[in-house]
């Protein structure tokens, strides 16, 4: 494939500007490799963008088709997944409030107590942990 044009995407989280490659017309359609590349019947063919993020893409994709990715990123959706989306959701936090890296990071840390905090509240309050000042 030949590259066709530049393409820009916008997204909720912003623009990302690409390269789009295609076939010329009819090339995929005579193709006797079609079945393994592609199911269009579309004349102009297959197409393929490509942005900044295709080699960070790859490498990811590399590394969950070994069994050492496989079985960490198996743990990582029961540990951490669920934690992001519970401070996300119920607690909503949807965007830093502050800007800069170091700000940002001490809204992280606040969001980040406050989960925890809930959580050994909700523990001592269904009798699962008893408190130190109890003893």
């Amino acid at each position: 494939m030949k590259p066709v044009a530049k393409e820009r995407k916008r997204s909720k989280y912003g623009e990302r500007e690409g390269t789009l490659y295609g076939t010329a017309r009819g090339t995929c359609l005579k193709c006797p490799l079609k079945q393994q590349c592609t199911e269009t019947k579309d004349p102009d063919g297959r197409s393929i963008t490509w942005d900044g993020y295709e080699a960070e893409r790859l490498r990811m994709r590399a590394k969950l088709n070994t069994k050492e990715g496989k079985a960490v990123y198996g743990r990582r959706k029961t540990i951490v997944e669920p934690t992001i989306g519970q401070i996300k959701v119920v607690g909503g936090f949807r965007q830093f409030l502050l800007r800069g890296e170091r700000k940002a990071g001490l809204e992280w840390l606040w969001a980040v107590t406050a989960h925890c905090v809930l959580k050994i509240v909700r523990r001592v309050a269904d009798g699962t942990v008893e408190p130190a000042w109890a003893t």
